[in-house]
């Protein structure tokens, strides 16, 4: 039988070629950027009254204060909660048709994401292998300029879109990220394995 499928649908990765034009493909990333130690990040209760909340670096800090420095060249995925509406199109978007937005005609979509400092600080200063999130996007939905693709992608590492962060809990663990090995993809669909001891 054949499969036809869009490349970033479901849970998926964005390769840095998804954003920069001689970035690499995911065919490109090495398998040993794929597999290494976890980090959940739990911010479900701040998500829970804001649906535009952004990670901040006060965030990253508290969780580092409760369970330990985040190890370099890890993979960090956050959970806010929006995985329990991945299958009520409506409350997953959380567009306002009365808010105009140049992406989507459905109105500015509100969901919550990583703040631009955040990202550049997970980066810069934990240099993570990549991210991942329970939404749509790394980047909130209400944003215009997409910062957290720019930050992550420019600088060759991979994001995660549409997890499901349910059974995943906050701290460390060992993560496999298995994305559909196909030429010349800038994203692809992956399935993501967090392993606890």
């Amino acid at each position: 039988g054949n499969i036809t499928m869009t490349a970033g649908f479901g849970t998926h990765m964005d390769a840095p070629s998804h954003f920069v034009k001689e970035g690499r493909t995911i065919p490109e990333i090495e398998p040993s950027k794929l597999l290494g130690s976890g980090v959940i990040i739990d911010i479900q209760e701040k998500c829970s009254f804001n649906s535009d909340y952004e990670l901040t670096i006060e965030d990253i800090e508290n969780f580092e204060k409760k369970h330990s420095k985040i190890p370099k060249d890890s993979i960090i995925l956050l959970k806010t909660g929006w995985y329990k509406f991945f299958s009520n199109k409506e409350k997953y978007y959380n567009s306002n048709p009365e808010e105009y937005s140049k992406f989507i005609n459905v109105g500015v979509m509100h969901f919550p994401g990583f703040s631009k400092e955040a990202a550049q600080f997970l980066v810069k200063e934990r240099n993570c292998k990549g991210i991942g999130i329970d939404t749509l996007s790394p980047d909130k939905g209400s944003a215009e300029i997409f910062h957290v693709h720019e930050v992550l992608l420019t600088n060759d590492r991979f994001i995660i879109e549409n997890l499901n962060l349910e059974a995943a809990e906050e701290g460390f663990c060992l993560i496999i990220c298995l994305p559909m090995k196909l030429k010349g993809l800038s994203e692809s669909p992956v399935r993501v394995l967090a392993m606890y001891n």
